[in-house]
């Protein structure tokens, strides 16, 4: 498996979110060296000396065009919303599969051994 860490990266992935996101769990997932390599076809991402990948210029125009629309569609969703109706939109699906994690027997699917 590859591993993939991003230098200068605003933020780190959670442990949960690298755990879901490494399991593949999902129909049709998607392994981080493909990702990386269409990144890098299109001049999103370069490897520095050691191995690390970069945001390019490229990548970080396109994170910053991505971000920006992420914005727009956050603002345009919780429009009319108060602080407390937000967080309890964004709280109960959280706990719901926080739930659902610590009783792994309960999903559909099982994790790889």
């Amino acid at each position: 498996m590859t591993r993939v860490r991003l230098t200068g990266s605003r933020r780190s992935a959670t442990a949960a979110a690298r755990t879901r996101r490494d399991r593949g769990w999902t129909t049709g997932a998607v392994r981080a060296d493909e990702i990386l390599r269409g990144l890098a076809e299109r001049g999103a991402v370069a490897q520095n000396d050691s191995g690390a990948y970069f945001l390019t210029d490229a990548g970080e125009a396109e994170r910053a065009a991505v971000s920006e629309c992420v914005r727009s569609l956050r603002m345009s969703m919780t429009d009319g919303l108060d602080r407390a109706e937000y967080d309890a939109t964004v709280d109960a699906p959280r706990l719901m599969a926080e739930n659902l994690e610590r009783r792994p027997e309960l999903t559909a699917f099982s994790q790889p051994a």
